[in-house]
């Protein structure tokens, strides 16, 4: 009937020289589930039916951007094409076929589904200046809209969290791009290999405090099962979430532009108590689900 596909990275291959309306690697994802992919030398059956992505953990930033991808038949593809849009669908295509085939049917599974709602400040001026201005159209919440915007006068926004479970299978749906060490730790470098030392360059300007990073268990880890999802961009579209303990804006021009260092994500986010509120909105739904 259809298939579900979980894999955290933007589409982005064609990067902003696109001027197509696109879903990028996407497309070539889900038609390869659906009708198969077929390499010079090797074929894999499609499963006919319709095919769905949904986006992972993509903050921080998981991007096809700068990557090589070498497909079925050997041949690398660097440039923002196409062909590498092409290439990369195809290969987690493969790899979604590769894992049905390996899986087991859970006869009759359970269902279940449990939400809350959650409200986040807007602490970004510039979305500030996008809302009440009409680019971005939505309503705003609990603050005086007679008055200035100040610290004390902050805007927010209702959105959800919300948390799907299908015999062993577990979606937690979050309502932006998510940092990946948010859902999976990896703070001491462990999940990239790499040793601590080696995970933050030396003089790099704002540079991440490991020592404060928030402790697990993490929200991959509260789901309690083998086959865990988490699913970003789920329901509404909050800009980056990134982690409270890393959280630099320019000292002068804050959100407006970017702090120095690896601090992009930040001018595209609600603001640092976006993920505090989270963490404990996905620790109190998951409680909830126990």
């Amino acid at each position: 009937i259809l298939t579900l596909v979980n894999w955290g990275n933007h589409p982005e291959v064609l990067s902003d020289e696109n001027t197509s309306i696109t879903s990028d690697y996407s497309h070539y994802l889900r038609n390869g589930v659906e009708e198969g992919v077929q390499w010079d030398e090797s074929e894999v059956e499609g499963l006919g039916g319709t095919a769905i992505y949904l986006n992972g953990t993509v903050g921080g930033l998981m991007t096809p951007l700068g990557v090589t991808v070498t497909d079925g038949n050997g041949v690398e593809h660097s440039g923002a094409s196409w062909e590498k849009a092409e290439a990369l669908g195809y290969l987690v295509a493969e790899m979604s076929l590769d894992a049905v085939a390996s899986g087991e049917v859970i006869e009759s599974p359970s269902l279940s589904f449990e939400m809350m709602n959650v409200s986040l400040p807007v602490d970004n001026i510039g979305f500030q200046g996008m809302f009440l201005s009409g680019v971005l159209d939505r309503h705003l919440y609990d603050f005086d809209e007679t008055a200035i915007l100040t610290e004390e006068n902050v805007p927010k926004i209702h959105t959800e969290v919300s948390h799907i479970s299908i015999g062993s299978l577990e979606l937690l749906n979050i309502p932006g791009e998510l940092f990946p060490e948010l859902a999976f730790g990896g703070y001491d470098g462990s999940k990239i290999g790499n040793d601590i030392e080696s995970l933050i360059r030396e003089n790099h300007p704002n540079p991440p405090d490991v020592a404060n990073a928030p402790e697990g268990p993490y929200w991959a880890e509260l789901l309690d099962t083998e086959h865990g999802w988490i699913v970003g961009l789920a329901n509404d579209e909050l800009g980056y979430i990134v982690p409270a303990y890393d959280f630099e804006v320019h000292p002068t021009v804050p959100f407006l532009d970017e702090a120095e260092g690896d601090h992009y994500e930040e001018t595209n986010s609600l603001g640092p108590a976006t993920e505090p509120i989270l963490d404990e909105t996905v620790r109190t739904l998951l409680g909830w689900t126990r």
